[in-house]
């Protein structure tokens, strides 16, 4: 298992995620959602290059993992109906941590949003 390194750009942007939740489906779809982004995170921390990891072919080394991927291992009572945003990260040099940077909805493209490729990670 390997340690999660959150940044400020990913923390700022769970909150957002959480607030939009609660906005439109209420506290019980902010619970659900704060289930599903801490289930990914396990699942990453677990296997950072499970299935449905892809590397971005325009900045390689950094991935992205759709939280979609982590919907189906949780009780049908708790799912999030259509997970909309997907997990941006690096893994450190020794590998021994996941670098979070992002989390974004899938409409939005990642690349604006990250830092540069020289950043390390």
């Amino acid at each position: 298992m390997v340690r999660l390194v959150k940044s400020a750009g990913f923390v700022a942007d769970v909150e957002n995620a959480l607030r939009v939740s609660e906005e439109n489906w209420g506290r019980d779809g902010r619970a659900r959602y704060t289930l599903l982004v801490t289930h990914a995170l396990a699942d990453l921390a677990r296997d950072s290059h499970r299935l449905g990891v892809h590397e971005l072919p325009e900045r390689p080394g950094f991935f992205g993992y759709a939280l979609r991927h982590s919907r189906n291992n949780m009780p049908a009572v708790q799912r999030v109906g259509q997970p909309r945003h997907v997990i941006y990260f690096r893994l450190t040099e020794d590998r021994d941590a996941v670098r979070l940077l992002r989390l974004l909805h899938d409409r939005m493209l990642p690349e604006p949003w990250l830092p540069p490729a020289d950043e390390a990670p």
